[in-house]
């Protein structure tokens, strides 16, 4: 694995998807990306992808088994 800093106030998290090469930009905030943004990840409905075109129609899931490292809400009288 290769890691290039950049500079601090760029709060993406920049993914390169191997699978279609295509690249996305995720923000960051409060140290902690949203799984919702992950869906915008999705692979294409053609070519050989094997099935996982139909798992991911909506877009790639994150697993955290156990909530390991979830955080479940984020309020303005609370960070959690």
């Amino acid at each position: 694995m290769i890691q290039e800093r950049h500079s601090p106030d760029q709060n993406v998290l920049h993914i390169t998807d191997s699978r279609t090469g295509i690249n996305y930009n995720i923000p960051i905030t409060h140290n902690s990306v949203r799984a919702l943004d992950l869906k915008a990840i999705k692979v294409p409905n053609e070519g050989d992808v094997s099935n996982e075109a139909d798992d991911a129609e909506g877009g790639l899931r994150l697993l955290d088994p156990g909530f390991q490292n979830t955080a479940a809400k984020e309020s303005k009288i609370t960070y959690v």
